[in-house]
C-alpha cells in the first residue's frame, strides 16, 4: 500500500512509515523493510536524524545480521554510510561455513562470548583467541593460548599481570610478569622491546610493593626508563623507604629531592657528595639540623652558615656542650654576618649567665632590647657601652633620638655635661648642647694661652668642649647659636682688633668659620695664627695651616691672598734650607736664605734670627756669594743681642768675613738663568716674577727656585704641588725612601722615578 501510494496526493505520514519498517524488520521482511525506508525523505542537514531514515536503515542492518542475510546487511550499511562495517561485511560475502560466518557476525554485534562459542563449534580456535584477547578475557585467552598459539603466552602473562596490579594483587602480579618475560623467544613476540620495557616496568612496581625495595631500586636503575623511575620513586616514598627513594632521584638528576631524602632517613654518607652540587638554602638546613641532631655540630655549623641560618651558628657556639666559642658568636653578630635580634639575644643571655655585664648591655642593644640594655648599663654605670652599641644600630631615626636623649639625660644627672652634650647633638638638640658646652668653658680654669701654646697645645688641639661646640654649629648653622658662639669667644676681648685675640680663641674662630664654609675670613684668621706660630719658631705648624687654607681655597676655586702665598713661600724656603745644605746643594740653600734675609729675617723669624744669619754667612760663602756673606756678617755683628745668641767659635769666624770685605774690582756671583714657565724669557733661579709677563711664578716645593716646563713634576697626590724632577730624583739616590717637603707625604718610588 505505501510502495504504490501516489506521492501526489498528500504529505507522507513519516511517522506510520516509520512504525511499518520497524514491523516488517521485526517479521524479517527485510528487502520490504529495507524498499519502506528507502520511501521516508531524508531530514534537512541542519535538523537532528536521531529516529529517522538513517537510524531505521541501522536497525534493519542489524536485523539483517542477525538473520545472517549479509547482502542486505551490506545495502543498509552502505546507505546509512557506516564504510567500516560495509568492508568488514564484504569479506564475508563467500564465506560459506555458517558456525565462521556466526561467529564474525557476532563480534559484528558485539556479542563476544557468542562469537567465541561459534568459533569453537567451527574448529577456528586462533579466531576464538583473537577474540578473547579484544575482549580482554585473558585468563580464558591463557588457557587457549597454550594450545593454540603459544607465542601469545607472553603478551596474555603481561595483560593478566597488568590485571592483578590493577586490582592490588601485587604478588600475582609479580608471578605473571616473571611468567610474561620467562623463556620467551624475543623472535616469536611482537614488538619484544616494548612488552619487555612494560614487563620489567611492572615487575619493579610490585617489587616495591610487595617489600622487595633493594631489587626493585637495582632493577630501576638497570632500566634506567625515566618513567618507571619516577613512579618507582613515588612508591619507595610511600613505603618511606627514603635512602632507595633518593637513589633513583639521583639517577633521574633530582639531586635536591635526593638530597632531601637522603637527609630523612638520616644516610648522610649518600648525601655528602651531593650537597656541594646544590644551592636551596632550605637543603641545607634540612642536613644542618640531621647532622646535629647526630651531634655533628661543626658539620651542621657548616651547613646552617650555606642555608643562611646564622643564629643557628650562634647558638651552636655559646653552647658549652657543642662548639663553645662564644668570642666568635659575638664576632658575628659585631660584623653584620649574624644580624638577626635572635641572635644576639642568644648571645645576651650567654653573656647574663657568665657575668659579663659589658657584653649583656652591648648585645641587649643590638637585640633592641632598649630598655633591658639602658637599664642594665645606668644600674652598672656602664653607659659608654650602652653608647658605642647605640652608634651602630639601625632602628628609626625617632627611636634612636629617643635612645640618645635617655643617655643625655643619663648624664646630665650625674654632672658630666660633656658627655650629655655629646648625646644631645645626637638626639638634635643642638641648643641644649650648646649651652652645656659654653657652660664647661666658663667654668675651665684659664691659662695663659701663650703658655698653653709654648706648652705644646698643638695647632688643632682646642678642647673637646669647644671642638664640639663648632662643630654643633657646623651641623645645624643656626644664625642664633652660631652667634652666640662667637660672642662667647669674644667676650673677653671686646673692642680688640683681631691680632690681639687670645691664641686659643683664633684657633677657635679660624675652627668655627672652616666648619660654616667661610674661608675668605679663615683664610685670615689662619694667618693671624700662623704669624703666631712663626713667631714662637714653629715655623712647621705655620706652614702647614697656611698650605691647609692654601687647599681649601684652591680646592674651591677661590682666589689665594698674596700675603698667604708669600708667607707659605717664605716658611717653605726656610724649612728647606737645612735638608738642602746636608745634600750639598749650597748655592741653592744660599739663594733661600738670601731671600729670607731679603724679607726681613729680624721681623719673620725673629725667634732664630741670628742663626739664620749666621747660616746664610756660611752657605753665602761656600756658594762664592762673598758680598752678601759679607754684609750679613755685619748686620748680625751689629747687634749685640743677636751676636751674643751665637757660639764663640762661629762668633770668631764671622768676624773674619766681616773685616775682609770683597774687593770691589772681583766679578760678584752670578745666579743661574732658567727660562720662564710662561713666556721662556730667561730668569734667575730664585726670581718668583716674571718682568716680562708679569706674571706671579710658581715655588718649586723641593728647591723653592722658580718652577721650570721642562723639569717638571707633580707627584704628590696630597698637596699636587709642582717639584723639580731632577732634584727628586737626586733626593732618591740619597735617600731609600722620600717624603713630600711640602705636606710630608710619603712619596712612592714609582712616582718620582
Amino acid at each position: 500500500e505505501f510502495l504504490h501510494a501516489d506521492t501526489n496526493s498528500g504529505p507522507v505520514d513519516v511517522e506510520e512509515m516509520e512504525r511499518v519498517v520497524m514491523c516488517l524488520a521485526a517479521l524479517g521482511r527485510m528487502e520490504l523493510a529495507y524498499r519502506v525506508c528507502l520511501s521516508i525523505p531524508r531530514k534537512e542537514k541542519m535538523e537532528a536524524d536521531e529516529g529517522g531514515r538513517d537510524e531505521l536503515m541501522r536497525l534493519i542492518a542489524r536485523q539483517a545480521v542477525e538473520l545472517l542475510e549479509v547482502d542486505m546487511a551490506i545495502l543498509a550499511y552502505r546507505e546509512c554510510g557506516d564504510a567500516d562495517r560495509v568492508a568488514f561485511l564484504d569479506r564475508l560475502v563467500q564465506l560459506e561455513d555458517v558456525p565462521m560466518l556466526q561467529g564474525y557476525l557476532k563480534v559484528l554485534l558485539g556479542q563476544k562470548q557468542a562469537a567465541i562459542e561459534s568459533f569453537v563449534r567451527a574448529g577456528a580456535p586462533r579466531e576464538a583467541l583473537d577474540v578473547m584477547c579484544d575482549a580482554q578475557m585473558w585468563e580464558s585467552a591463557k588457557g587457549l593460548a597454550t594450545t593454540v598459539d603459544q607465542r601469545r603466552l607472553p603478551m596474555i602473562h603481561r595483560h593478566v599481570a597488568m590485571g592483578l596490579e590493577d586490582k592490588g594483587d601485587y604478588e600475582g602480579a609479580l608471578a605473571s610478569y616473571k611468567e610474561a618475560i620467562g623463556e620467551v623467544d624475543e623472535s616469536r613476540v611482537e614488538d619484544a622491546a616494548e612488552h619487555f620495557r612494560a614487563c620489567n616496568a611492572g615487575l619493579a612496581r610490585c617489587l616495591c610493593y610487595c617489600g622487595m625495595y633493594e631489587p626493585a631500586a637495582r632493577l630501576c636503575e638497570r632500566i634506567a626508563e625515566e618513567d618507571v623511575l619516577v613512579e618507582c620513586a613515588a612508591i619507595l616514598e610511600r613505603m618511606k623507604q627514603y635512602s632507595l627513594a633518593g637513589r633513583l632521584h639521583q639517577r633521574l638528576g633530582n639531586l635536591e629531592r635526593a638530597c632531601s631524602l637522603y637527609i630523612q632517613d638520616m644516610d648522610f654518607d649518600a648525601a655528602r657528595p651531593l650537597m656541594d652540587q646544590v644551592s636551596t638554602p632550605k637543603l641545607h638546613l634540612l642536613y644542618a639540623k640531621a647532622k646535629e641532631a647526630r651531634g655533628f655540630f661543626k658539620e651542621a655549623a657548616a651547613s646552617y652558615e650555606k642555608g643562611g641560618d646564622m643564629e643557628s651558628i650562634v647558638r651552636l657556639l655559646v653552647d658549652e656542650s657543642q662548639l663553645n666559642d662564644p668570642r666568635k658568636a659575638m664576632d658575628l653578630i659585631r660584623k653584620g654576618i649574624a644580624s638577626s635580634t635572635g641572635a644576639a639575644e642568644i648571645v645576651a643571655d650567654y653573656c647574663r649567665r657568665v657575668g659579663d655585664i659589658t657584653g649583656s648591655i652591648e648585645f641587649l642593644a643590638r637585640a633592641r632590647l632598649d630598655e633591658m640594655a639602658f637599664e642594665m648599663a645606668v644600674r652598672h654605670d656602664q653607659m659608654p657601652v650602652y653608647e658605642r652599641t647605640l652608634a651602630e644600630s639601625e632602628g628609626s631615626d625617632e627611636l634612636v633620638e629617643e635612645r640618645y636623649r635617655s643617655v643625655a639625660g643619663y648624664y646630665k644627672e650625674r654632672n658630666l655635661p660633656l658627655e650629655a652634650a655629646k648625646n644631645y647633638v645626637l638626639c638634635g638638640e643642638y641648643e641644649v648642647a650648646m649651652e652645656l658646652c659654653l657652660s664647661l668653658d666658663q667654668t675651665n680654669v684659664s691659662v695663659d694661652d701663650t703658655a698653653a701654646s709654648a706648652a705644646g697645645g698643638g695647632l688643632w688641639k682646642l678642647s673637646p668642649h669647644m671642638d664640639l661646640a663648632i662643630d654643633i654649629a657646623g651641623r645645624c648653622h643656626d644664625e642664633g647659636l652660631v652667634n652666640r658662639l662667637v660672642d662667647h669667644l669674644l667676650r673677653a676681648n671686646t673692642g680688640l682688633e683681631d691680632d690681639e685675640l687670645g691664641y686659643h680663641q683664633a684657633q677657635s674662630i679660624y675652627k668655627l668659620h672652616q666648619v660654616l664654609g667661610n674661608y675668605e675670613e679663615s683664610a685670615r684668621i689662619a694667618m693671624l695664627i700662623a704669624k703666631r706660630e712663626q713667631d714662637e719658631g714653629r715655623y712647621k705648624a705655620a706652614q702647614s695651616l697656611l698650605l691647609k687654607t692654601y687647599k681649601d681655597l684652591d680646592r674651591l676655586k677661590m682666589r689665594i691672598p698674596r700675603e698667604l702665598w708669600e708667607r707659605l713661600m717664605l716658611l717653605q724656603s726656610y724649612i728647606l734650607v737645612k735638608p738642602l745644605a746636608q745634600l750639598d746643594e749650597h748655592v741653592n740653600a744660599a739663594l733661600l736664605l738670601k731671600r729670607i734675609c731679603q724679607g726681613n729675617v729680624l721681623q719673620s723669624f725673629r725667634k732664630h734670627a741670628a742663626q739664620t744669619l749666621a747660616s746664610a754667612v756660611i752657605e753665602c760663602m761656600k756658594s762664592g756669594m762673598k758680598a752678601e756673606a759679607h754684609a750679613y756678617a755685619c748686620e748680625l755683628m751689629r747687634d749685640a743681642e743677636l751676636r751674643n745668641r751665637i757660639s764663640e767659635q762661629l762668633r770668631k769666624k764671622i768676624e773674619v768675613v766681616v773685616r775682609k770685605p770683597p774687593k770691589e774690582d772681583r766679578q760678584g756671583f752670578q745666579e743661574p738663568l732658567s727660562p720662564c714657565p710662561y713666556c721662556a724669557t730667561p730668569l734667575p733661579d730664585s726670581s718668583l716674577s716674571c718682568g716680562h709677563c708679569q706674571n706671579i711664578i710658581p715655588f718649586c716645593a723641593v728647591t723653592g727656585l722658580h718652577v721650570v716646563l721642562s723639569d717638571w713634576s707633580s707627584p704628590c697626590g696630597n698637596c699636587s704641588f709642582p717639584m723639580r724632577h731632577s732634584m727628586l730624583e737626586r733626593m732618591l739616590a740619597h735617600e731609600k725612601s722620600i717624603v713630600c717637603p711640602m705636606c710630608s707625604e710619603e712619596l712612592a718610588a714609582s712616582a718620582v722615578s
